[in-house]
């Protein structure tokens, strides 16, 4: 039998969708997020018109990502921000999981 059990609309991220990315230092986390918004069309259903990239501390990443014409935010987005992103948005909290408010996943 000749079968594709996998079609590449089944693997990619359906928006709107929750993921945490862990592991300890020098594991490839930055590295992961960095290939999936340079791969974003390619990765995630339906494709994101705006990238929100906010950041807890300061990396490497941030220029690099403003560079590529990817919006930067120092901290937690306030919701309004979050809001006025061009629709489907794709918003990426990195470093931020203990300064978020509980409140917003209620």
């Amino acid at each position: 039998m000749n079968y594709q059990i996998f079609s590449n609309k089944d693997l990619k991220l359906k928006l709107p969708f929750g993921c945490i990315i862990s592991g300890p230092s020098s594991t490839g986390k930055s590295t992961f997020v960095r290939k999936l918004i340079s791969n974003y069309d390619q990765l995630i259903d339906p494709i994101p018109k705006t990238i929100l990239y906010c950041y807890g501390e300061y990396n490497s990443l941030v220029p690099e990502l403003q560079r590529a014409g990817v919006s930067v935010y120092s901290g937690v987005p306030p919701e309004d921000l979050i809001k006025k992103q061009e629709q489907p948005a794709l918003v990426i909290l990195d470093d931020l999981m203990y300064s978020i408010d509980e409140k917003i996943f209620i």
